[in-house]
């Protein structure tokens, strides 16, 4: 029993001094300032980027599968609660009457749009690069148009997932026909989970994958992907289940408790994202640290056996 405690403790103390050492680390990094400034930065370019998204979009399908798409990014982005269902429904009323009045001049703008809306890769890059310590030898032009390439992936991304709809209403439509509907009903709910969390791991891959001015470890990349995902879902629940049963936002903001909740969620977005990159890479050093400690013994066997 005496064993087994010390054990215990002696596993206690250790992941004591990694949670303090990290939070050190945290500290030294600057995390929560960086994620206001990424936070700052993304709400600033959060309604060009859907704007140059609805164009994108929208040249090749029709203004309903545009709402769809919308409406489905937008509900795996944000916490599912009722403000969130508010804001969405007003975001995609006003991008339906922007379109409706569209003109040549605004078609023009949207060179200016995509600029714009390129500074949120811009402020995420600067985020990671603090966090990784990479520099950015190269002239600001280069990582602008870099951004902006960047940008229009992201657009073909979504242009691609506008199809998600069609197909899965097709596939719905077989199924329904086929199955019972209480299986139905549980595997087309298990379905739209596992597209949405599918969709967010990929998001935040090629957010690590590319975004940094330098190419990170396999390993690395992997570790923040998972960790991000996981942190990001927990929080997004939670902060739903936050504002439905104990926040009190619409009493003390009233009519400008969308705007806050809004704002406060991109926050935490942006700060899981940041941590979660700095947790890779402190496991990552760990990780090469504990290998480099284990092969020296075995080299110098060798080297004493010769």
């Amino acid at each position: 029993m005496k064993e087994r405690f010390r054990i215990l403790k002696e596993h206690f103390l250790v992941l004591y001094k990694l949670v303090d050492e990290f939070g050190v680390r945290v500290a030294k990094e600057h995390i929560f300032l960086l994620a206001s400034g990424v936070a700052f930065n993304i709400i600033l370019c959060i309604i060009p980027l859907l704007l140059v998204a609805s164009a994108v979009i929208s040249a090749f399908t029709d203004s309903v599968a545009l709402g769809e798409t919308l409406n489905r990014v937008l509900s795996d982005t944000l916490p599912p609660n009722q403000l969130s269902r508010e804001f969405i429904e007003s975001t995609l009323k006003e991008l339906h009457i922007a379109f409706q009045f569209s003109s040549l001049a605004g078609w023009i703008g949207g060179f200016g749009l995509l600029w714009t809306s390129s500074a949120l890769f811009s402020t995420m890059r600067t985020g990671l690069n603090a966090i990784f310590s990479i520099k950015t030898p190269k002239f600001f032009l280069v990582y602008k148009l870099q951004d902006i390439g960047l940008t229009l992936i992201l657009m073909v991304l979504l242009l691609l997932s506008s199809f998600v709809a069609p197909i899965s209403t097709f596939i719905g439509s077989i199924g329904q026909n086929i199955l019972p509907s209480n299986i139905f009903g549980w595997i087309s709910g298990a379905t739209v989970h596992l597209v949405g969390l599918a969709s967010s791991v990929l998001f935040f891959f090629f957010v690590y994958q590319f975004i940094p001015n330098k190419h990170l470890p396999r390993r690395m990349i992997y570790t923040a992907t998972l960790l991000c995902t996981g942190l990001w879902e927990l929080a997004r629940f939670g902060f739903a289940w936050y504002l439905e049963n104990v926040g009190a936002f619409g009493k003390v903001y009233g009519v400008y408790a969308i705007v806050f909740t809004i704002a406060v969620w991109i926050y935490y977005s942006a700060l899981i994202t940041l941590i979660s990159a700095e947790a890779a890479e402190f496991l990552y050093e760990k990780h090469t640290k504990h290998i480099k400690s284990l092969v020296k013994p075995v080299i110098g066997s060798k080297s004493d056996e010769g």
